[in-house]
């Protein structure tokens, strides 16, 4: 299992990126911090609200198919300078993201569907209980 945090300004606000790779799924998380964070604050959000973060959906992926074959040294370090200094989000994050955000919308649209399937069968059963009272002459 491996996480990555990049913590970044967008603009207006500063915010983290989540990016977790177990086996070979990604899930993604994005945490809006406002102001500037400080370390004690990032610290603070790892040990003790890291268990209430909601990922994303689990993706395939197969970034890290060999995670327990040794790198070599200057691999290392390269891959190190590299993470360093990349600074914005990853397009696949981006794409995790909008696609979580997708499929909570379908989701949401499924139960308003339902729950106004339901209200208009409600209503109709209202409607034909009325009609047998009016006919019963009460």
């Amino acid at each position: 299992m491996k996480i990555d945090l990049t913590v970044l300004f967008d603009g207006t606000f500063w915010i983290g990126i989540f990016e977790e790779y177990y086996d070979d799924s990604y899930c993604v998380y994005k945490h809006l911090f406002g102001t500037e964070p400080k370390d004690y604050q990032i610290y603070k959000l790892i040990l003790k609200e890291f268990d209430k973060l909601r990922f994303t959906h689990q993706i395939q992926d197969n970034l890290y198919p060999n995670k327990h074959k040794k790198l070599n040294y200057k691999k290392m370090q390269k891959m190190i300078k590299k993470e360093v200094n990349n600074t914005g989000i990853g397009t696949k994050a981006q794409r995790a993201i909008s696609m979580n955000r997708e499929l909570n919308k379908m989701e949401s649209k499924k139960k308003r569907k339902i729950n106004k399937e339901q209200i208009t069968k409600l209503n109709y059963e209202k409607k034909q209980q009325k009609k047998k009272q009016k006919k019963r002459g009460h």
